[in-house]
């Protein structure tokens, strides 16, 4: 899986994003308490957690040691799902913060609906 172009490149998107998602989330109040962010890989999951990341570094009060990714590998799509795993570790690298991923260890995962997958994470 290819990284999505960073949404810092889109500054009239992003910039507000950060700032209404600093107001809703202080660094000042929840900078100091762990978070642990599910990871898919998606550019959904990678935008959020490039944004936890831009706004515990722009504080003080932030600690990117507290910061964890977490990734869950059904491996419904194969060498694909692989991929993604391998894409969140290097994301998680690049970005400085901790990552823990799983996977199924059974073989390729058979469920396919919602409920059953949200079960195996």
């Amino acid at each position: 899986m290819s990284e999505p172009t960073p949404p810092e490149r889109n500054l009239s998107v992003w910039t507000p994003l950060c700032q209404r998602f600093s107001a809703g989330f202080p660094t000042e109040v929840y900078g100091c308490v762990g978070i642990v962010l599910a990871i898919s890989g998606g550019a959904d999951s990678v935008a959020l957690a490039r944004l936890v990341v831009q706004a515990w570094q722009g504080s003080t009060s932030g600690d990117l040691n507290l910061v964890t990714l977490a990734h869950f590998n059904h491996r419904l799509r194969g060498e694909a799902s692989d991929g993604d795993e391998q894409f969140v570790q290097q994301l998680a690298q690049q970005l400085r913060v901790k990552v823990v991923t799983e996977s199924r260890q059974d073989g390729i995962a058979t469920a396919t609906d919602e409920a059953a997958l949200r079960d195996q994470r």
